[in-house]
């Protein structure tokens, strides 16, 4: 086995150790979806996909997707300019991290679409999860569950099923 720069390069078949520390490294080193994420919000900005902070996102991001041959980890922390924006309310990330773009295109198209009447229903559990949070007739603790009471009586229960 031999050492270039920060990638280890295999003379032969790699031992179970290198093989556990890879996929358990993968699971902690892969942040292609932040990346595309961060990308995503610096590219409602002036100059759209053409700023900076959206070209060095998409060198880094193509750098993170060749990490199954090199294992060269992309730290976004060593880089704190490109984490100064807030995210595209459409990500559906908590209101304290996200703001709306109004000149977004895919803002714009978000806000247009409509949730069907059936999914809108005040019991429905989809609709308060999905779109709680921004809805400004749901309250954030309505997101919670409460358990029913059922009054037991002579006649039949009805539950109702989803």
């Amino acid at each position: 086995m031999a050492q270039e720069g920060n990638a280890v390069i295999h003379d032969g078949i790699p031992t179970n150790e290198e093989r556990r520390n890879y996929f358990v490294n993968f699971q902690t080193d892969n942040i292609l979806s932040l990346i595309s994420h961060y990308h995503e919000a610096w590219s409602n900005k002036l100059n759209g996909v053409l700023n900076e902070e959206c070209l060095e996102l998409a060198r880094l991001y193509r750098a993170q997707l060749e990490y199954s041959g090199n294992s060269v980890r992309i730290d976004l922390d060593s880089k704190p300019h490109l984490k100064r924006v807030k995210l595209p309310h459409y990500l559906r990330y908590p209101q304290t991290m996200s703001q709306k773009y109004t000149s977004s295109l895919k803002g714009k198209l978000w806000d247009s679409c409509l949730v069907p009447r059936v999914l809108r229903i005040e019991d429905s559990l989809w609709y308060k999860r999905n779109f709680g949070s921004i809805d400004k007739k749901l309250p954030r603790k309505a997101l919670i569950r409460k358990p029913k009471k059922h009054r037991r009586t002579a006649r039949t229960v009805e539950i109702e099923h989803f």
